[in-house]
């Protein structure tokens, strides 16, 4: 009988239960919350829509704990990819303020696994590390739900569009989101 079809060897179970048992605190907690914040992303599409697509919450849930466990693998490209899916089949209220909640909870779990990928599987991030990731990340947020609200606004109101106003309103959004990146980070560090 070849290796291939025989049991996994004992070295090689050996090694995964080591690899297992030295998995650090912190990064099972980034893991979970990346797996929350995926799920999270899927109910509000979920919630959004009106209806419960199971086939597709199970996915997600599976897809986003292999990628809190293996998060260098592009299998986080593949849970947003499902979560907007959903979103763009199912949902046309560009108002609804689940809208931001999903595109919150994706960011939040693109930074969570993209900061887990950097460091190995027993090793913690320094404080400040995670400081800088949270701080960088809640701009992004703020001008995600910033963008949202401009949209909000410009649908409800009963005017042709301007797209003079929404440019000015993109500017001023991007504006306010460089000067409090440039003010988060001190000379001399990127």
């Amino acid at each position: 009988m070849s290796r291939a079809q025989g049991p996994l060897p004992a070295a090689t179970l050996q090694r995964a239960v080591d690899e297992f048992m030295e998995v650090s605190r912190q990064r099972w907690l980034l893991g979970i919350g990346a797996v929350a914040t995926a799920t999270t992303a899927f109910a509000a599409a979920s919630v959004a829509s009106g209806g419960w697509w199971l086939p597709g919450l199970v996915a997600v849930i599976a897809l986003a704990v292999v990628s809190a466990v293996r998060p260098d693998d592009h299998t986080g490209l593949v849970v947003v990819g499902v979560v907007i899916w959903q979103w763009l089949a199912r949902i046309d209220d560009v108002g609804t303020p689940w809208l931001p909640v999903a595109a919150c909870c994706l960011l939040v779990f693109h930074a969570l696994t993209a900061l887990t990928a950097v460091v190995p599987t027993s090793g913690t991030i320094p404080g400040a590390t995670i400081r800088r990731w949270t701080e960088r990340t809640a701009v992004v947020a703020v001008a995600t739900v910033a963008m949202w609200i401009v949209v909000v606004v410009l649908d409800r109101r009963d005017l042709p569009g301007n797209g003079a106003l929404t440019g000015l309103a993109v500017l001023i959004v991007a504006a306010a989101a460089t000067a409090i990146r440039a003010r988060s980070v001190g000379p001399g560090t990127r």
